[in-house]
């Protein structure tokens, strides 16, 4: 159980590394895109921008999630550790 637990943790950290990546070339490129006055093409990317920061969102709450339930599980196995 414990070893589907941390693959599911891997997994979830791996999506979130990928998505900021993505996020931070679409970021490079808003910026490009600004500094040769493409304005309406900046601001679609902006737009797509707020749906990414909403799934890494989504993935950092899952991680801290997870790592909240495994306290609780924790502690009710052996109280005298907290």
């Amino acid at each position: 159980m414990i070893q589907i637990i941390v693959f599911y943790k891997k997994i979830l950290l791996q999506i979130l590394i990928k998505k900021i990546e993505e996020l931070h070339r679409a970021v490079n490129k808003i910026v490009n895109l600004l500094e040769r006055k493409r304005f309406t093409e900046a601001f679609v990317l902006i737009d797509k921008i707020y749906f990414e920061i909403n799934s890494i969102n989504i993935y950092i709450t899952n991680l801290s999630n997870y790592d909240l339930n495994m306290a609780i599980t924790e502690k009710k196995r052996d109280p005298k550790s907290f």
